[in-house]
């Protein structure tokens, strides 16, 4: 079968894969993608199938294309967060804690870097996420793993600051 129509519930899907760079199975499930529309997403150019570890556990998780990529930035306005299958673990936690969070608007790292590239002083000071409350507020999100170094974390927390933001960080255990 030919996919002759993006259907909202992919949309839906592509966007929550840019948000948080990877989505799995019963994500799609949720959205009410089928199997067989996954398949065909795959196949179609749309999505790649990609093995990673998270929490010691194998499992396929699915990732945007340039095709899809593309997609989300006309529909959405928004950049995806993208990463290597090694950062997995990494983005199941930041999909984690946004499950626990009621917010207006969501930002990528990707967009944050856009939005706010006169207050950053190299790359690695740009946060994961941000999202705007219902009250307005700005808050900033950092994963933190056991990679990170001191000053790097330092530098995510000055971000925040100088961009009027509250920052929220959360370690990877």
């Amino acid at each position: 079968m030919k996919i002759n129509k993006i259907m909202m519930k992919d949309l839906e899907s592509f966007r929550e894969i840019a948000m948080f760079s990877r989505i799995y199975k019963e994500d799609f499930e949720r959205h009410k993608v089928n199997e067989k529309r996954l398949r065909n997403l795959i196949r179609y150019g749309y999505l790649q199938k990609q093995k990673v570890i998270v929490h010691g556990k194998s499992m396929f998780s699915y990732i945007l294309t340039d095709r899809s990529k593309k997609i989300v930035q006309a529909k959405f306005g928004m950049s995806s967060y993208g990463s290597s299958a090694l950062a997995a673990p990494h983005d199941f936690k930041l999909k984690e804690v946004f499950k626990k969070i009621e917010y207006k608007e969501f930002y990528t790292q990707s967009d944050l870097r856009r939005i706010y590239a006169d207050s950053m002083t190299d790359g690695r000071g740009c946060t994961d996420a941000g999202y705007i409350d219902s009250d307005g507020i700005l808050t900033v999100v950092e994963i933190i793993t056991d990679n990170y170094k001191r000053v790097d974390i330092v530098k995510k927390r000055e971000f925040a600051k100088s961009i009027g933001a509250i920052y929220r960080e959360f370690r990877i255990r």
